[in-house]
């Protein structure tokens, strides 16, 4: 069974201001049925290694340094920035 995962805090660290996707976030790992342990702050590509390799990630609410619930699992969405008729 792949290791259980959850995304909190997640910030907009982009280079370009125009681009509005959340780049790092607070990655966590299920340690016990609810009890979660902050692995650090990852980037976006982190995130998508975990799920690359199987793990499930969730998307989580944090409150006082503790994951207080977690939400739906995330997933990667490749999306075209600028569609036209081309």
């Amino acid at each position: 069974m792949m290791t259980k995962y959850c995304i909190t805090a997640a910030n907009h660290k982009n280079e370009d201001i125009n681009n509005h996707c959340a780049s790092e976030f607070k990655v966590w790992k299920m340690e016990g049925m609810f009890l979660w342990t902050l692995i650090g702050t990852k980037s976006i590509y982190d995130v998508c290694d975990l799920l690359k390799n199987g793990c499930t990630v969730y998307s989580a609410k944090e409150e006082g340094g503790v994951v207080k619930e977690t939400g739906e699992p995330v997933n990667i969405m490749l999306r075209i920035s600028k569609n036209e008729s081309k």
